[in-house]
């Protein structure tokens, strides 16, 4: 990044998200290289709205984790395109929030899988070989004191 400084860094933080919009729109028209450090502050500042949408939603539609997981990945590369565009945009949490949604919403709920039953008769193999032994007098009972 060119003439960059810590402390534009630290100024960009201070910035309320007015001021963080109005700083993007002029450096994404002057091509300014210190755009990336302010769309990351944005986003950071959008995230906790993009997780919670995503978590209210997909809840709500009986998404699994990991397509609530997916969304919120999906929403907030969105976010991230669509704050690198030169044209104005809301409040950064109203569009994390719409973008949000709209990632939950393209997303299908998945089936679950099918239970695992168990076999409808045991395999008792053992059980049933110890059983013809016994009868056939080939082992005995263990009455715990010659053991």
């Amino acid at each position: 990044m060119e003439h960059f400084d810590r402390h534009d860094e630290t100024a960009i933080r201070r910035l309320d998200d007015l001021g963080l919009e109005e700083l993007r729109v002029q450096m994404v028209a002057d091509s300014d290289g210190r755009l990336d450090v302010v769309i990351r502050e944005l986003v950071l500042r959008a995230v906790r709205v993009i997780e919670s949408v995503c978590r209210t939603r997909g809840t709500a539609r009986g998404l699994a984790r990991e397509r609530v997981l997916r969304a919120i990945d999906d929403a907030s590369v969105r976010l991230v395109l669509r704050l690198k565009c030169p044209d104005r945009q809301p409040a950064v949490t109203a569009v994390a929030a719409e973008i949000a949604a709209a990632s939950v919403d393209a997303q299908t709920p998945g089936t679950h899988p099918p239970p695992r039953l168990a076999p409808p008769r045991p395999e008792l193999r053992v059980a049933e070989q110890l059983d013809e032994a016994l009868k056939r007098g080939r082992l005995r009972r263990n009455n715990w004191r010659n053991s």
